[in-house]
């Protein structure tokens, strides 16, 4: 997603002055930018009468102004005028004229596009909020993530104690899948919002990734909207199940959207080859097999004007309705980001429909995702460092059923005074990012000015954040995202002890 600086330089350097020398109200000269806002080519505007070029009603006001310059009147600002253009639009434009030579009635006439500056404008004020509601997101993000993550937590203990294969058992796995929906929920937040979440790849089973987000889009969709679901073989493969999601959400909303008095969205999924010519016409792509999704609806459909801006941020046809532009925009660059492509079918009265094409790259197995205590047990000592009650209470829990010696501390002012108690035993501190006062960073510093060897991990629910990754720089040894499997930390504390750690702390 573009940024407010990128914005506010597009606004200058796409919306600037064009430039026409006119002779005795003919057109002799016009440059490229005065050419763009007029829509024609530089032969044809060459000999043209100025006064011409605006709507009928302006033309006596164009003459005026012409004549008050050769009468020795100063330019003030620019006035407004109305340029018919060639392919049927009507610009609102800013026009001055300059008187450049008396004899000749030469002048320099400078216009501006206001349409297109208002446009821009108004995608700046966008991006101004979307920034606003980005770091509103970030901090909803992390208490969201610290309950999800307790949630999770309280679950595994709770598996770990139940007789396996019993009805018990069934209930807590379908809660940990809607933890986990939640979880790729804050991620698609976060990616609406921020614009800068990055892709978490695990292998996946494409048709078990998509049948939970219908069956919410069937409760969730009014109910004059019907949606029909068709699988086909797909081997499972490399993704980012959180974003996969939110494409079909996406698509699908856009469907409901053009089908206001009711009608059918129709989803399939199979397999499909991509050969070499086709993937010549597609930066990025690689000829081979793909994933493809299908969504299909009997709206309004789009004409071809409209399909070849669709996926343009900010650009919407849906006037009046609260709609941002962006949900296609957002389709795209995950699909990109999966090293995939879309392509659309539209014609208007007949529906639309998307297809996305993902390549079945890295599909050996499907990773385990069921709650149980990992086999990566330890009898290190750690310090666990989180600010939130039920998280650090939960996962210090954890960890001592893998057999590790928990030391807590519920900010960073108390993590350095244990840490100062227990410098020689602790070997291992795993430290939460966005704590108040003293954050996780800070108080690593603090810590490691104690005993300057100790390792540590950073836990977060933003990874990819710019906070995140000057942490790591600054001497983590590794990253937990919120919330976590226990496979995961588990993994990553006996990598840290194990692999990171110099002989004489281990």
């Amino acid at each position: 997603m573009e940024s407010v600086e990128t914005l506010s330089r597009d606004l200058l350097e796409e919306v600037p002055v064009g430039l026409l020398l006119v002779r005795e109200e003919k057109v002799i000269f016009g440059d490229p930018t005065a050419l763009r806002i007029l829509g024609v080519t530089r032969e044809k505007i060459e000999g043209f009468p100025f006064p011409d070029l605006f709507e009928p009603d302006d033309r006596i006001r164009i003459r005026k102004t012409l004549r008050r310059r050769m009468e020795g009147a100063a330019a003030r600002c620019m006035r407004t005028f109305r340029i018919p253009r060639p392919d049927g639009a009507r610009l609102v434009v800013g026009m001055e004229a300059l008187l450049v030579e008396e004899s000749s009635q030469t002048f320099l006439v400078l216009l501006r596009d206001l349409e297109g500056q208002r446009h821009m404008e108004e995608r700046l004020r966008q991006m101004q909020k979307m920034e606003a509601l980005g770091q509103l997101s970030a901090g909803i993000a992390h208490d969201f993530n610290n309950l999800l993550g307790a949630m999770s937590n309280f679950l595994t203990l709770a598996m770990a104690r139940v007789q396996p294969g019993s009805e018990a058992e069934e209930y807590l796995k379908e809660i940990q899948g809607l933890v986990e929906r939640g979880a790729a929920l804050a991620r698609q937040i976060l990616s609406v919002a921020r614009g800068q979440q990055q892709p978490q790849f695990h292998v996946e089973d494409l048709n078990g990734v998509i049948r939970p987000v219908v069956r919410m889009l069937r409760h969730t969709l009014p109910k004059r909207v019907r949606i029909h679901l068709e699988t086909g073989e797909v081997p499972p493969f490399r993704m980012d199940a959180g974003q996969l999601q939110q494409v079909i959400m996406n698509l699908c909303i856009n469907a409901s959207d053009a089908m206001p008095w009711g009608g059918e969205i129709r989803i399939t999924t199979g397999r499909s080859r991509v050969t070499g010519g086709v993937a010549d016409q597609l930066p990025g792509v690689e000829p081979g097999y793909y994933a493809r999704i299908t969504v299909s609806d009997t709206g309004t459909g789009m004409s071809p004007e409209v399909q070849r801006r669709i996926f343009e941020p900010f650009f919407t046809t849906k006037k009046g309705m609260d709609r941002n532009g962006l949900g296609l925009s957002i389709c795209h660059r995950i699909v990109r980001n999966h090293g995939g492509f879309m392509d659309v079918k539209s014609s208007l009265g007949r529906g639309s429909t998307f297809t996305v094409y993902l390549p079945l790259l890295g599909g050996e197995k499907i990773e385990e995702r069921h709650m149980s205590l990992a086999s990566s047990r330890g009898e290190e000592t750690l310090l666990l460092v989180d600010d939130e009650h039920s998280m650090l209470e939960s996962t210090a829990s954890l960890l001592r059923d893998l057999s590790y010696r928990v030391f807590t501390a519920s900010d960073g002012g108390e993590a350095v005074e244990v840490f100062a108690r227990h410098a020689e035993e602790i070997q291992l501190v795993i430290v939460d990012l966005g704590m108040p006062g003293m954050d996780g960073s800070e108080t690593f510093r603090r810590i490691k000015e104690i005993r300057p060897t100790v390792r540590a991990l950073l836990m977060t629910g933003l990874p990819h954040s710019p906070e995140a990754q000057e942490a790591l720089r600054a001497g983590f040894v590794g990253v937990i995202q919120k919330p976590f499997r226990l496979e995961e930390m588990s993994e990553k504390i006996r990598y840290a002890l194990q692999s990171s750690l110099p002989t004489s702390d281990r």
